[in-house]
């Protein structure tokens, strides 16, 4: 499985009967004033002492606010779980790209 998913690849994916769990790893007020539908918030520097909040059956897709391909808190997430035995994927572009592909896609093909 490649390390990251693209929006419009995470899109189709959403509403399946797939064990996948999406993970988004901003602040908590930055995860209400918008986030992915079904996501769970958990801050990046929580993660550690949150692991098990996350499934261990589950696709793990983590997001970011930065859009920064490089390093940051997806990354160390991605690492983390990874190392823990999930299976993860980070979004390609975080969650500027998200936003981005919600505002270019028509209502009907979301």
């Amino acid at each position: 499985m490649d390390q990251y998913i693209s929006p419009q690849d995470l899109n189709r994916y959403l509403g399946r009967e797939q064990k996948l769990t999406i993970v988004d790893l901003r602040s908590p007020e930055e995860f209400q004033r918008g986030h992915i539908p079904t996501a769970i918030n958990i801050p990046g520097e929580q993660l550690p002492d949150r692991m098990i909040e996350i499934p261990d059956e589950d696709v793990i897709v983590v997001y970011c606010g930065s859009s920064s391909p490089e390093g940051g808190a997806c990354h160390e997430a991605y690492d983390l779980l990874t190392r823990t035995g999930h299976v993860a994927q980070i979004i390609e572009g975080g969650w500027p790209a998200w936003q981005e592909f919600e505002q270019t896609t028509p209502e009907k093909m979301r």
